[in-house]
């Protein structure tokens, strides 16, 4: 049902099937529509930084800033390539001339960066050799190190500076720990 404040309610019917204008269909093929062109906008007067503009022949809308380059419909872009304000163009073609139809566009892709964790840095207990030590550092290391390394010590000990407290300290530290596993 027509609404009342239409001028002619019989003539204008909803679905009656009405198509736009011939001005406003692209006489080019289908394909075409689907080809792009980039252009960039260059706003010719002051206040027209930003615009919205409804293409000619696919009715797309398109939304330019001053500056910006965007792709346009093939069909629309030789409309908006003509539009001139005192001798100024509006548009001008900016990057690749155009896109065919149904060619693969790559879109850049922004890597997230990798979220790293802070590791505390441990010193590394550096392989020392018992005869560089003293007796209070060999002492102070004993609890430290693995029996592996005790037994390493006691046979370096043996076969070096034989310093009867030092092999006193590596052997009852080696013997505690064994009585400690049983």
């Amino acid at each position: 049902m027509p609404c009342s404040k239409c001028p002619n309610p019989k003539q204008s019917k909803v679905g009656s099937g009405m198509s736009l204008p011939a001005d406003n269909h692209s006489e080019a093929s289908p394909e075409a529509h689907q080809a792009a062109v980039l252009l960039e906008y260059q706003a010719p007067l002051p206040g027209q930084e930003r615009v919205l503009l409804r293409g000619p022949k696919t009715n797309n809308y398109y939304r330019f800033e001053k500056g910006q380059s965007r792709y346009v419909d093939a069909a629309d872009a030789e409309a908006f390539l003509s539009r001139t304000t005192k001798g100024q163009p509006h548009f001008v073609r900016s990057g690749p001339a155009s896109i065919a139809a149904g060619a693969e566009v790559s879109q850049p892709t922004i890597e997230a960066p990798i979220e790293t964790v802070r590791q505390p840095s441990f010193p590394a207990m550096p392989d020392v050799a018992v005869a560089d030590l003293t007796l209070e550092q060999v002492r102070e290391k004993l609890v430290d190190v693995t029996p592996e390394v005790l037994v390493a010590w006691l046979a370096d000990e043996h076969a070096g500076k034989r310093r009867t407290t030092v092999i006193k300290a590596i052997t009852t530290e080696l013997n505690s720990r064994e009585r400690s596993k049983a």
